[in-house]
């Protein structure tokens, strides 16, 4: 059986635009990673402290339905590591570069 709508727009071509907009967008910011790697490295850094904030706040929230004692430790005491060193991260992006940095040269030494 054959449907009787008729579509004026072709699907690909809406998905096509907004595909086009998304690559010219990631180029844009890619070009200016490679202009401003300081910068970019410093915001890096403080997204991965917020990431693993959201983690802390997560495993916080699972220490009441970990059930076992063993499961609530493992819990909190994840809730604690990943908060430390989220704040860690964006109190402070740069010494998060430049541990980074020390352990590329070691594994550049080898």
């Amino acid at each position: 059986m054959q449907s009787s709508t008729s579509v004026d727009v072709e699907p690909n071509l809406i998905g096509g635009r907004s595909a086009t907009v998304a690559r010219v967008i990631i180029a844009m910011l890619g070009l200016l990673a490679v202009v401003f790697p300081l910068t970019t490295e410093s915001s890096v850094s403080v997204l991965l402290g917020v990431v693993l904030v959201v983690g802390a706040l997560v495993h916080a929230a699972n220490v009441s339905s970990a059930g076992a004692l063993g499961n609530v430790l493992g819990q909190a005491i994840l809730a604690v590591l990943y908060a430390f060193a989220g704040i860690t991260f964006i109190a402070n992006p740069v010494l998060a570069l430049a541990t980074s940095r020390q352990h590329e040269s070691r594994l550049a030494v080898r």
